[in-house]
Formats: structure tokens, sequence, C-alpha cells
């Protein structure tokens, strides 16, 4: 089959085209925008310390995640220097005692590689809510908060204090343990011991020595650690999105192009190859000017982390 200049030019820009639109796409996932990080000083640090990391390409936005308990991320903002060489960071807290893994980036979708920094030191323990507050022995309670252990003791209104054996979540940001048989009727308050710090809670428990058990509100424990938040997951749905119409753009031209060269001068296809070519175009340049109208409305819709208020949920009496 023998094609003229003009056909021969016109496929040889169409995938030319499609291969410059592919490159685009997929170079930020493989290069990761050049995010680099080369060191973290120091290697270990308790929560509230300063923590510096060095690199190339490097953000202020900072994500530490604990690779053993699901990938849980805790994200803070650091300061980053003019030629985006150093970023300085403090440790937020809610992280447990353990290694975890820093990256730097924007977001999840464009980030460096990741580096370990050891956490020394998680804080002294917080209390956010208790349930239930009224109960009788025996009950389950469980205490939800941060930096959680099973040293737990309940406290009488006058300072006397009865052991609990708890257990805690991975996270550390549940306590679960059983109301003692010989506890005596009363107001307690829960007590929490760590290496870093004792806390005790503000929430009174009314134990009722003796009474039915109360009727409890089933907490199912959904497996959300890890997971993105919502705000996250609209932000990488819609960037996949746009990604994934662009592969379609690059297929579409890949696939008539192949059928206008195989026309073997049949008029009738190299004229629908043509129209598809124009119509796969057409769309590449509708999705590059609704990349650029949205980058230039909020650069976060296109890549960046974007966060949507929420419903907080907080459990009482």
């Amino acid at each position: 089959m023998k094609l003229d200049m003009k056909t021969y030019f016109s496929i040889t820009s169409a995938y030319v085209l499609s291969f410059i639109l592919l490159f685009v796409l997929i170079t930020p996932y493989a290069l990761g925008s050049g995010r680099l990080i080369e060191s973290i000083d120091p290697t270990s640090a308790a929560v509230g310390s300063t923590v510096k990391i060095t690199g190339t390409n490097l953000s202020n936005s900072i994500f530490i995640i604990d690779p053993k308990t699901g990938g849980n991320t805790q994200n803070t903002t650091g300061t980053v220097n003019a030629d985006l060489t150093q970023t300085t960071f403090s440790v937020p807290g809610n992280l447990r005692r353990a290694s975890h893994i820093v990256k730097s980036g924007p977001s999840l979708t464009d980030i460096s590689n990741g580096i370990s920094l050891l956490i020394t030191s998680a804080g002294a323990p917080v209390i956010e809510a208790i349930h239930p507050l009224r109960t009788v022995p025996g009950d389950p309670v469980t205490v939800y908060g941060f930096n959680l252990t099973n040293d737990a003791r309940l406290k009488s209104e006058d300072g006397l204090e009865y052991s609990v054996s708890g257990t805690v979540s991975r996270s550390a940001k549940e306590l679960r343990f059983e109301i003692p048989s010989d506890i005596p009727t009363g107001l307690y308050s829960v007590v929490v011991i760590s290496p870093d710090g004792t806390t005790e809670s503000s929430q009174k428990i009314n134990i009722n020595n003796g009474g039915e058990p109360f009727n409890r509100i089933i907490r199912p424990n959904l497996p959300t650690e890890g997971l993105p938040g919502l705000g996250q997951l609209v932000a990488i749905i819609f960037t996949w999105s746009i990604n994934l119409l662009g592969i379609v753009v690059f297929v579409m031209i890949f696939y008539a192009g192949f059928k206008w060269a195989t026309a073997a001068g049949n008029t009738a296809r190299v004229n629908e190859a043509r129209g598809q070519i124009s119509n796969a175009i057409l769309g590449a340049i509708i999705l590059l000017s609704a990349w650029i109208i949205l980058n230039t409305i909020n650069p976060d819709l296109v890549g960046g982390t974007l966060t949507l208020p929420g419903i907080e949920a907080r459990i009482g009496e």
C-alpha cells in the first residue's frame, strides 16, 4: 500500500500528538514531579519536636504514614526554603511510638519518595470521649482519644483508684475495658497512664453496683483507618477521571490512524478515520481547556488536597 505525502503527514501528526498527550499524563506519576527526599534530620524525634528534610523540589506539605496501622496518614504543614531543597516541620500529635514514613508533596497523587522517621515519644494520652457514661460492673466501656495505653485506672471522687485490664486498638485511638465486679457505686473518672504522661478524663462514669445492665448502643468498628478523607477522595477521583479521558483520546487517535493506514485506498474508510482523528483531537483540546479553566479557578481541583467540611461525631451521654 502506498500513501501520499498528505496522508502520511496527517497520520504522523496524529501519532505525535497522541504520544505527547500520553507523555504529559504519565510523566507526573512516573517521575513524581521530580520530588525527592535525600535525608532527614534527626532520624528519630518526639511529638512536637522539629525535623528537617533535605532533597529536591520539596513541598511545605508533609505526609507522615504509619505502615503498621493500615497506612494511617497524618498531614502537617512545614516551611520550605526558596529553592525547594529543605522543609522544616514540627512532628504533629496523635502519632504512636513507632517507625513512620515521611513524604513530601501537595497531595497523595503528587508526592515524593518516603524516608523513615522513628517517633520516640508520642506525648501524653488524650481522652476525647467515653461510652457509655452509665454502666454496671461487668459491662464494657470504650474510651476514645489519642495515644491511649492499656494502663488505665478508674478514679473515684474520694481519690481511690481501681485498676482495669483493657485492650488498645493498633492506632492507639480506642481503649476498651470492663468495669471491675467489686467496684462500689459512684462517679468515676478514667485515668490513662503512658511513659509520656498521665491524663484524667473530665467526663465521669456513673457506676451502679448491683443494678441491671443498661441498654448499650452498638458502635460498629468501621475499617476507616488508612483511607483518604472525603476531600482527598473527591480530588483523587477527579484527577484520575481527567487522566482516563486523556488515555481514551490517545487510544482513539491510535485506532483511527491504524484504520487510515490500512484503508488501502478505500475513500469511505479514510474519511471515517479522518473524522475520528478530528473528533479525538477536538476532545483533547476540550480536555486541556477544562483542565486550564479548573486550574485557574482553584489548583486544588486538579491534583491538590481538596478539603470538604465534615460532620464531627461526638459520643456522649
